[in-house]
């Protein structure tokens, strides 16, 4: 076993191939090719509406479906070498998405977890739109009047806010989904430009 594992520290190339393989689904899912255990942290909201998953990241099985959807791959050897056909990029990318997988939220703490965010570039939005089910109905009425006040540049005095507070909450939410993704809403409630943009890039304050 030591020799194997010695003559490896010379063969990287081979190392990383191994490691491809075995975080793919190219090995199936009762292989264990190195002692390494990736775990899967949740990585979606509790709420679905308004979030745009990213594929990649919903690779795998769930644990409590593995023994169901579990594959398994007879001819290891022969399934290896197919895999290395693929090439470096592919495995690159299996190894890459596997690894991303992994991280869970606030990774060795706070600042450490936004330094990994920021050198990302990270953005929320990409992922996910603020909407009456996901958030908006879930803050209070008084709330949802701030954040137009915010999102308008202006204060509760503005004829639109008056119009705005005298809604029911279920339609003051319903309006902000519409203020965030609909361009006639937008251009009704006057948005400028610029207020757009900010809009367009706007999340939560969840500190």
């Amino acid at each position: 076993m030591a020799s194997v594992q010695a003559a490896l520290l010379a063969k990287p190339e081979l190392v990383l191939d191994l490691l491809g393989f075995g975080l793919s689904e190219a090995s199936g899912s009762f292989e264990s090719v190195f002692g390494i255990r990736l775990d899967r942290p949740t990585n979606a909201p509790s709420v679905d509406d308004g979030f745009d998953h990213e594929p990649r990241l919903a690779l795998g099985i769930d644990a409590g479906e593995y023994w169901q959807k579990g594959t398994r791959v007879e001819d290891l050897p022969e399934a290896f070498t197919a895999f290395r056909e693929t090439g470096k990029k592919a495995r690159n990318a299996q190894i890459t998405e596997a690894i991303a997988r992994t991280l869970p939220y606030r990774a060795g703490g706070a600042e450490f977890f936004g330094l990994i965010a920021e050198e990302a570039g990270a953005d929320i939005r990409k992922h996910w739109t603020p909407t009456a089910e996901n958030f908006f109905s879930r803050v209070s009425a008084g709330h949802l009047v701030d954040l137009l006040c915010e999102f308008l540049d202006c204060d509760a005095r503005d004829e639109r806010v008056a119009a705005f507070a005298k809604l029911k909450k279920a339609e003051k939410a319903e309006k902000m989904e519409k203020l965030v993704s609909d361009p006639t809403t937008q251009k009704l409630m006057g948005l400028t430009p610029d207020q757009k943009a900010k809009l367009d890039k706007w999340v939560p304050d969840c500190t």
